[in-house]
């Protein structure tokens, strides 16, 4: 095997993360709008500590299921320095992510678990996907028996980011509209019972 194929990809952790890190926040434009403009109080539910849970479990069970191909090459205590790392990773974006949800009237609970357990992942692990790439292609090359294995597997892994991201475009979208669609139906409704409340008033 090629050993300057990892090489070879290390201009992308140089292109990468700035392409990444310009459209994570196109894709996440529209939730920090509504957040700005409907200023609603911050709460958790039980389905966002759920989904903290969850989150939590898959990634330490990633980690623990990288191995590189000879045990030996890792200190046992690498995967739980990472296990810390990712639960105080995880904690710091899913907290910021319920507090926009929150800000941005975001209620319903299927609405909050798609956007904990699928928006959220793929946002943030799109900037990181560069270095993902070079770490895959380095631990490739002790398992994959060909180049074009390994190359089929790295574009994979970038088409299904990068789906991931228009994806997750479309539905904070739809999110956002049925959520405003709400908010305004409760909106009239206050505002119809106001206006019964005054002319009871009135009459009285």
């Amino acid at each position: 095997m090629d050993e300057r194929l990892p090489i070879a990809v290390l201009p992308l952790v140089v292109i990468g993360p700035f392409l990444m890190l310009a459209i994570v926040p196109w894709v996440v434009r529209p939730l920090d709008r509504a957040a700005k403009a409907r200023q609603r109080p911050t709460q958790f539910t039980i389905v966002d500590f759920l989904c903290l849970f969850v989150l939590a479990q898959f990634f330490t069970a990633l980690i623990h299921s990288i191995r590189p191909g000879r045990e030996e090459e890792v200190q046992e205590w690498v995967p739980y320095l990472l296990d810390v790392y990712a639960w105080i990773s995880i904690g710091l974006i899913w907290w910021k992510c319920a507090e926009i949800m929150s800000r941005a009237g975001i209620d319903k609970p299927w609405h909050r678990v798609v956007l904990l357990l699928f928006v959220l992942p793929v946002t943030a692990v799109g900037p990181l996907s560069p270095f993902i790439l070079v770490i895959v292609a380095a631990i490739g090359m002790a398992r994959f028996s060909s180049h074009v294995a390994l190359g089929l597997t790295m574009t994979l892994m970038v088409a299904g980011v990068t789906a991931g991201l228009f994806v997750s475009r479309r539905l904070i979208r739809r999110i956002v509209a049925e959520s405003e669609s709400a908010t305004d139906a409760a909106a009239i409704i206050i505002t119809a019972e106001e206006a019964r409340g005054g002319e009871r008033e009135e009459l009285e």
